[in-house]
């Protein structure tokens, strides 16, 4: 799964992900199962009734990449699925940037390209996208910069049978991903004004140590918790302003040598 959280305070937008790419299996089950008629009172049998298939994690692997540069402006952050048609994220991300030499001037721009995209490489992959739930999202990305006009924005756009692209341009946080711990932490802070945390206030130092707290603290938990962990690994991130464009933060060291080779 993995987390992605991105803070935007005045003076920028910090964006961070962990590394940890899970690797899921499938169980099928058939059951006999009777059933009776509440108007007759008679029973049928049904035999090998096939249940819907359960997904679950088995086995991680610590050092996927999920945090991109794109257009050295604009920074992308995915979470779910690692592949999509026969690709990772990596692969994809990057072939849309070499096809799209022109300058992009806007998130709106980029998120629009990336909803394009990518909905494209689902439909190559699934064939028939009905087969996807409605409410479903294989995975997911955001999208963070600043336009012109110096409006610091998230877009979290999620793909799927319907995807939905959703934008966050106001001081505050966006959490996508494996969401459901970071929430709880929100929830039970959420009545207690002095336990806030106070972005208006924030440098970029604090912001990127405040990411990098709620990244941490999701894969520490999930470290002692009875399930194999979804977000871990090393924590890359990155800083967008209106004046440098993305920086660099804190980046695995093989991922920063393939990016300066190419």
């Amino acid at each position: 799964m993995t987390l992605v959280v991105s803070a935007r305070i005045p003076d920028g937008v910090v964006i961070g992900v962990d590394s940890l790419s899970t690797v899921g299996g499938s169980l099928n089950v058939q059951m006999d199962a009777k059933f009776k008629c509440n108007n007759c009172g008679s029973e049928n049998e049904v035999k090998q009734m096939q249940l819907p298939t359960f997904q679950f994690p088995v086995s991680t692997k610590p050092y996927a990449q999920k945090l991109f540069k794109f257009k050295g402006k604009y920074g992308i952050g995915c979470f779910g699925n690692a592949f999509v048609n026969q690709k990772t994220m990596q692969s994809q991300i990057r072939s849309l940037e070499k096809n799209n030499p022109d300058e992009v001037k806007s998130v709106d721009e980029i998120a629009n390209k990336i909803l394009y995209h990518f909905e494209k490489q689902l439909h190559q992959e699934a064939k028939d996208i009905t087969k996807i739930p409605p409410n479903v999202f294989p995975f997911g990305f955001q999208i963070v910069g600043f336009d012109d006009d110096g409006q610091g924005k998230t877009w979290l756009v999620q793909i799927g049978r319907q995807s939905t692209k959703k934008l966050e341009d106001q001081i505050g946080t966006t959490f996508a991903g494996d969401i459901a711990l970071v929430q709880k932490l929100l929830i039970a802070t959420g009545g207690v004004p002095q336990l806030q945390p106070h972005l208006q206030s924030f440098s970029l130092g604090d912001a990127v140590e405040f990411v990098e707290f709620l990244i941490r603290f999701v894969a520490d938990y999930q470290r002692f918790a009875n399930m194999i962990p979804t977000v871990g690994g090393d924590i890359d991130i990155a800083i967008v302003t209106s004046y440098s464009g993305f920086k660099w933060i804190k980046q695995k060291s093989f991922a920063k040598i393939l990016e300066e080779e190419g």
